[in-house]
């Protein structure tokens, strides 16, 4: 099974679609039902109110980092090789 750089290129495309509707859902999730995530995640995981808050901004942070390392920059550079 080979793949073209084309199908790469869509690939990546849908791959940077879905993980940027997922950074906008939890990211209006956040704004919208910030008491309800914090509960949600006090009881699954132990974390006080202020620790929660901390540590998912960090992680949207991290997410969005990777997304643009590793999905948005790679298909730019295809799409400007005219892939």
């Amino acid at each position: 099974f080979s793949m073209s750089v084309d199908l790469i290129a869509t690939l990546l495309g849908w791959s940077l679609v879905f993980n940027i509707g997922y950074l906008l859902l939890a990211s209006v999730l956040l704004l919208l039902a910030p008491n309800g995530l914090a509960s949600l995640h006090q009881r699954m995981l132990g974390l006080e109110q202020s620790d929660w808050r901390r540590v998912y901004i960090n992680f949207m942070a991290n997410y969005k980092i990777a997304v643009l390392v590793f999905n948005l920059s790679p298909w730019l550079a295809l799409k400007c090789m005219g892939y």
